[in-house]
């Protein structure tokens, strides 16, 4: 019989390691041996799912949370989780709100994660406490209903997570959500899922020490005027897919983009009215050095493009974005502002509009001096755009390492044409050419 090396392990790590499980799968641990007997109830935290109780009385699902929320109640609770169906589960919220107030007033939870699996109903609205805990560190809360109080003062003084998705406000909600946000004085991380039926209408996140900021909006939103503003001097990345207004991100290094910049149709002339705004939005996140950028939002910077200028991303090294053909003018008109890019990857698609020709003539200042890699995703080569659009990075950059240029199916025939082809056309000597990550030609050392 094999050495049981788990079991010779101190108390201690083995309760961090069923730490990691959820709570019915520690439990099942106690079978095991008299040694595992109790070692679930050390365990710093509990996860539990509404449903893995309802096989027990209401007396005994009550009993079985205070036993274990009691027991060691001296240590502090690392996490709670709890993942609730209100609509098919036989717990109470009031009894799981009786043992989140538990957790963060006795027992100094760290880590506190509420969700109500059923999306049509809503955990009936938590403990206040929560909201003035001087231990949490990160607050995930999903398909909850917040507190109504505009008296309510919020306190957190060591929550660097928060995460608010899909909660519903009421009345007040951004009201809410500003004083939760600034009540958080060392909050690093926010993570924002907007609710259809929201209230919001600006909302202002301002915080001197956040890092990372997400927000989206959900799928089939009703059409509003909502939008964001965020001032944040700390900001390292940021990634939104929602109206939103920006200031003071002068520390922002990396940025994904998918907004339509509150705008029904991508027109010219509906662009020209936001000018404006899309010119602020760009400056102010001139210091990026990585973006990310959907095609959604460059068809709309395409037609700004014709109407207004692109600020300078000097700090600019890494670029994805998705083209089309219907947006191929914008590529060179982008890359003139990237005067220091090194690394592009484009998600290329044959557009359902007219093909809009790119001008081949015009070689931004990147291609020259410091472009070395180049991506391009979905491309088939045996379609004119994506030739001219292959055929025009292998012309015009002189120091390009690699060039990949994935999704293309070629035959050996073909491939043998390229290797041609580029040798004859080719800008950098050191340049390695892959179609589908197999390499088709090292340009350097022919």
């Amino acid at each position: 019989m094999g050495y049981d090396r788990i079991s010779a392990l101190p108390d201690c790590l083995i309760t961090q390691i069923l730490l990691w499980l959820p709570t019915r799968y520690s439990i099942k641990t106690s079978v095991l041996s008299t040694r595992w007997r109790n070692l679930w109830l050390d365990v710093p935290g509990l996860e539990l799912h509404s449903n893995d109780l309802d096989c027990f009385s209401k007396v005994a699902t009550n009993n079985f949370g205070n036993s274990f929320l009691k027991f060691n109640s001296q240590t502090r609770l690392q996490k709670f989780k709890i993942n609730y169906d209100e609509c098919n589960s036989l717990v109470f919220p009031s009894q799981i709100r009786e043992w989140i107030v538990t957790a963060v007033d006795h027992r100094g939870i760290q880590h506190l994660d509420a969700e109500d699996q059923n999306a049509k109903f809503y955990f009936c609205f938590l403990p206040v406490n929560i909201y003035n805990s001087k231990t949490l560190v990160s607050l995930k809360l999903q398909h909850v209903v917040v507190p109504q109080n505009p008296e309510l003062v919020f306190s957190l003084p060591c929550l660097k997570i928060l995460h608010l998705k899909k909660v519903h406000y009421g009345i007040g909600g951004r009201l809410f959500s500003e004083k939760l946000i600034s009540g958080c004085q060392v909050l690093e991380e926010l993570n924002l899922v907007r609710y259809q039926y929201s209230s919001v209408e600006t909302l202002r996140v301002r915080s001197q020490t956040l890092k990372i900021f997400c927000l989206a909006f959900i799928t089939g939103e009703i059409d509003t005027k909502d939008s964001v503003e965020i001032d944040a001097p700390r900001l390292k990345y940021m990634s939104f897919s929602d109206r939103i207004m920006v200031n003071n991100l002068n520390s922002l290094l990396k940025i994904d983009i998918d907004t339509d910049f509150n705008l029904n149709h991508p027109l010219v002339s509906e662009v020209v009215n936001k000018g404006d705004l899309i010119y602020e939005f760009l400056e102010g996140i001139a210091s990026v050095t990585h973006m990310i950028i959907s095609h959604p939002t460059l068809e709309i910077l395409y037609h700004y493009s014709q109407v207004g200028q692109f600020p300078q991303f000097c700090n600019l090294s890494h670029l994805q974005a998705s083209f089309s053909t219907s947006s191929l003018p914008l590529l060179s008109v982008f890359l003139e502002s990237c005067s220091n890019l090194k690394s592009l990857i484009l998600d290329f698609s044959v557009s359902t509009e007219p093909e809009q020709k790119m001008d081949l003539t015009k070689v931004p200042q990147c291609l020259i001096s410091t472009l070395e890699r180049v991506e391009i995703n979905k491309l088939n080569m045996w379609e004119g755009p994506g030739m001219r659009l292959a055929t025009y990075f292998i012309m015009n950059s002189a120091v390009l390492k690699k060039l990949d240029l994935n999704d293309s199916h070629l035959t050996k025939q073909e491939i043998d044409f390229y290797n041609g082809l580029f040798i004859l056309v080719r800008s950098s000597r050191k340049c390695q050419v892959c179609f589908d990550d197999v390499p088709l030609i090292m340009l350097g050392r022919i």
